[in-house]
């Protein structure tokens, strides 16, 4: 089978993981080709590709290239008239891969992981007009595409409510051996922190995340196991997020936490799993919209027990008591309670460890995730 992947942007995340993974796969034994318009080469991050990726020329001009996908994009679709099937994971190229459907009947099949929010911004009017085109974009592939994808029964039933369509539900898969290794106590050492029981989180540092409600249930936590710390992982803040940043150091100085909690900023993918390894416990205190959570399938194939809020797609992924435990949305009390019943008991902690692994043999393999979407693929192809 010929594929053709319209791709997100080369670099790391949820969504770039999966097509990246179901590519990689697939090309033991089919032609793949990794798509995008080459406004995204400057940000792309991975580097060892093992299969065909082609750039399509595009409008560089800021303002001009969001309007691109309507009218310069599609006029590429002649260039797939020798592919089975295009499989499109970015919005930005739907228009794209509905032209190819449309005059040369090739099947569209589309992934999404998000749903666009409306946020306001008026001193940013950018903000406002991408978040018009995106959902029409969005719009377009889920209304042209023989089938949608999408990775939770959360964004299924928000597709579902906002267009009206039936998508079909295959979660993000994990490679767990990249993940699962003995603590670097190296690294721990390197840290300064061989003493310490260490509390991971990992995500952007932005108020949707909830890291104000992990820091007020750590100060909880402290008055029961004085030897902890909380890293946190995550982009350095930007401007637009420095605001929630600096309320974030406030608090932390306000709670007297400063030698409690420390920001690493964005690491390197190897130091990412070194980290993992010694954590004693990951947080995920989502306050809304987290569709999947990656990250907790990075934690639980890193043999690191998980606590996450109800928010969003989590308790897709995380049965309470089983492989994980929940808190209510915002409840930093309840997080608290949580957080010391995994730390003060082995039994319970090892117990989720043991089930989060089955759970991943049996549900978030790549090899099964890969069979489910060429089943989809040979459906229309």
């Amino acid at each position: 089978m010929r594929i053709a992947f319209f791709s997100p942007i080369l670099r790391y995340g949820g969504d770039v993981t999966n097509a990246f993974e179901i590519a990689k796969k697939l090309a033991n034994d089919h032609k793949v080709v990794f798509i995008n318009s080459e406004i995204s080469k400057k940000y792309q991050r991975l580097k060892k590709i093992p299969f065909k990726v082609k750039f399509l020329k595009d409008i560089k001009y800021p303002l001009l290239n969001f309007i691109s996908p309507y009218f310069y994009l599609p006029r590429y679709y002649e260039i797939f008239q020798d592919f089975d099937i295009i499989h499109s994971s970015t919005p930005r190229l739907n228009m794209l891969a509905s032209k190819i459907k449309k005059n040369l009947g090739i099947p569209f099949i589309y992934s999404t992981h998000m749903v666009p929010r409306f946020s306001f911004n008026s001193y940013q009017i950018e903000n406002t007009l991408l978040y018009f085109l995106v959902s029409d974009w969005l719009r377009r592939g889920i209304k042209n595409a023989n089938a949608v994808i999408t990775p939770t029964n959360f964004v299924r039933n928000l597709l579902k409510r906002k267009f009206n369509v039936n998508s079909i539900v295959i979660p993000n898969g994990i490679n767990k051996s990249l993940f699962l290794r003995s603590p670097d106590q190296n690294y721990k050492r390197k840290l300064n922190m061989l003493n310490k029981r260490i509390i991971l989180f990992v995500g952007q540092i932005r108020e949707s995340k909830g890291i104000h409600i992990l820091i007020k249930a750590l100060n909880i936590v402290k008055q029961k196991v004085p030897n902890i710390i909380l890293l946190c992982i995550g982009e350095s803040p930007s401007p637009k997020n420095n605001k929630y940043y600096l309320f974030l150091k406030k608090l932390i100085k306000k709670l007297g936490l400063e030698q409690s909690v420390k920001f690493l900023g964005s690491i390197p993918f190897e130091q990412l799993i070194s980290t993992y390894s010694i954590a004693d416990l990951f947080v995920l205190p989502s306050l809304s919209y987290e569709y999947q959570g990656i990250v907790l399938l990075e934690a639980m194939s890193s043999n690191v027990p998980v606590v996450a809020s109800d928010s969003g797609g989590i308790p897709d992924m995380i049965i309470d008591g089983k492989n994980g435990l929940l808190f209510k949305n915002g409840d930093y009390i309840e997080l608290s309670d949580k957080m010391i019943e995994i730390l003060e008991n082995s039994d319970l902690k090892n117990n989720l460890i043991k089930c989060a692994n089955e759970i991943i043999d049996k549900k978030y393999k790549w090899e099964i995730i890969v069979k489910k979407t060429l089943k989809i693929y040979k459906k229309f192809a």
